[in-house]
């Protein structure tokens, strides 16, 4: 009897002691295996001012998201007059500086705008610190800022740079480069030597590369890249399963219940974001202006668009102008783009490009090569692009440019609601959730609270007057933002 009472206190002590744990860690990029979702007793203020701001500290620039360990926390910036890359430690109660590593790499990668070189959150397992950079590659450190290993990689070569995040599973960091030669690779922890490297396939998608973070759930590592959504094993990289669709490969996926849930999109995958062609009559009437019976390349209009992302047409490459792909339409590179060459572009945009992505559900133990038949459910309309979706109290959330979040019943993929948060523009950081409420951040840094569940509701809101693309930390009563300058600490009761 005293054996089993003994027992069980040990058997409550475990289980106390990890909860403890996970209420004092968000580890990786979106917390807890890339959930977005704090602890249960997690609650951060839903009123934000000088009263329930803790701190603040200035940061270099960046747009990596804070990672924590207990008192620890971590990002990475960039040094733009010195060309360095850091790793930054902060003391996660008054946001003091602990140490600061740098790399100087020979190549800074070429970003996008509203991106940085330190775009990349970085990974902790409370022994080490593991940060990427597109420019040069992986970098572990022990929580004192001590090199432990590096595994150096050539600079990517794609425009925006690379901003996947590095994970954890098990005894292996694991690493997707979707762009130039793409790959999955896994590396041991304890030294940064290859346990085993996967060539991926180049997908035949224009794109700018894939972005996404990987999953891990049990010894799968569940991927996002452009034109797919795979599993692989943990063990050696052996795909599982894989469906292919049209998406850019940007968003990261998540767990809901027994399903992996993904927000797909691409330039022309809802019919707002496809520009309206005219029919070679009507280009030839409007546009031939040496009336030939052709169209030079010279002669097409500065303002027919090809696609464009309607909500953020103000940000860099969000529009595209049929005139820069003349090139591709002119087949024969003649100069002149003639009937046939203009009907057989239109027919190639319909027949490869004018296909929905969408929120898609995939049950999590599929294998083999999946068909849209493999599809738990489908939601085609009002997809993020960049913010990846959260399951919280039994529903998913998603907010695309635009400011507009769908509610989702995740059992039957049926929107609950579909809603205008009434902050339009760009949305980068991914939600999070905690204590019974959504917390959603616009580029442009104002925030919306939602209150959780099957009505829409708005909690509360706050404008940070800077820009904030990078995702936040809850632990506790404290909320982590990261602003376009600034980390900033805001505490709850």
């Amino acid at each position: 009897m005293k054996k089993n009472i003994c027992f069980f206190l040990l058997f409550a002590l475990i289980i106390s002691c990890k909860n403890k744990t996970n209420d004092q860690v968000w580890p990786q990029f979106r917390g807890i295996n890339g959930s977005g979702v704090a602890a249960e007793n997690a609650r951060p203020p839903i009123i934000f001012d000088s009263t329930t701001l803790s701190w603040k500290t200035e940061l270099p620039q960046g747009v990596s998201s804070p990672v924590i360990w207990k008192n620890k926390m971590f990002v990475t910036g960039f040094n733009d007059s010195k060309k360095e890359l850091q790793t930054i430690c902060l003391d996660r109660k008054n946001g003091n500086v602990l140490w600061t590593s740098t790399v100087i790499p020979d190549t800074i990668e070429i970003c996008h705008s509203i991106s940085s070189p330190a775009q990349s959150t970085v990974v902790t397992d409370g022994k080490r610190v593991i940060t990427y950079f597109g420019s040069c590659g992986l970098f572990c450190y022990d929580m004192q800022g001590k090199l432990l290993w590096k595994y150096r990689l050539a600079c990517c070569s794609n425009w925006p740079g690379n901003g996947t995040s590095p994970v954890i599973a098990g005894d292996k960091l694991i690493l997707i480069r979707d762009l130039d030669e793409p790959f999955l690779l896994a590396l041991y922890l304890n030294n940064g030597a290859v346990a085993w490297k996967k060539i991926l396939n180049s997908n035949p998608i224009p794109s700018n590369g894939g972005h996404s973070v990987p999953l891990i759930y049990k010894d799968w590592i569940f991927i996002h890249r452009v034109g797919e959504i795979t599993c692989y094993s943990v063990f050696d990289g052996s795909q599982i399963w894989s469906y292919k669709l049209l998406t850019s490969g940007v968003s990261s996926p998540i767990i809901a219940g027994d399903k992996v849930v993904t927000a797909c999109w691409y330039n022309f995958s809802e019919e707002n974001q496809r520009g309206k062609l005219p029919g070679f009559d009507d280009l030839i009437k409007d546009y031939d202006k040496n009336h030939n019976g052709t169209i030079s390349q010279a002669e097409l209009p500065d303002n027919m668009i090809l696609f464009t992302r309607p909500e953020i047409s103000d940000l860099e490459n969000t529009t595209g102008i049929v005139k820069d792909f003349g090139w591709y339409i002119d087949a024969n590179q003649d100069g002149e783009i003639t009937r046939q060459e203009w009907e057989t572009f239109l027919e190639v945009l319909k027949d490869n490009y004018y296909k929905p992505s969408g929120l898609l559900a995939i049950n999590l133990e599929s294998i083999g090569d999946l068909s849209d038949r493999s599809l738990l459910w489908r939601i085609p309309e009002n997809i993020s692009e960049v913010p990846s979706p959260v399951f919280y109290q039994d529903r998913v959330y998603m907010v695309k440019d635009g400011g507009i979040v769908s509610c989702i019943d995740p059992e039957n993929g049926k929107a609950i609601y579909t809603m205008p948060l009434g902050n339009r523009g760009g949305y980068i950081a991914s939600p999070v959730a905690a204590n019974g409420y959504l917390y959603i951040f616009g580029f442009n840094g104002k925030m919306k609270i939602l209150k959780a569940g099957d009505k829409f509701e708005i909690a509360g809101e706050y404008d940070f007057k800077d820009k904030i693309a990078a995702t936040p930390a809850i632990i506790g009563n404290n909320i982590y933002i990261r602003t376009r300058k600034e980390l900033l600490a805001y505490s709850g009761e």
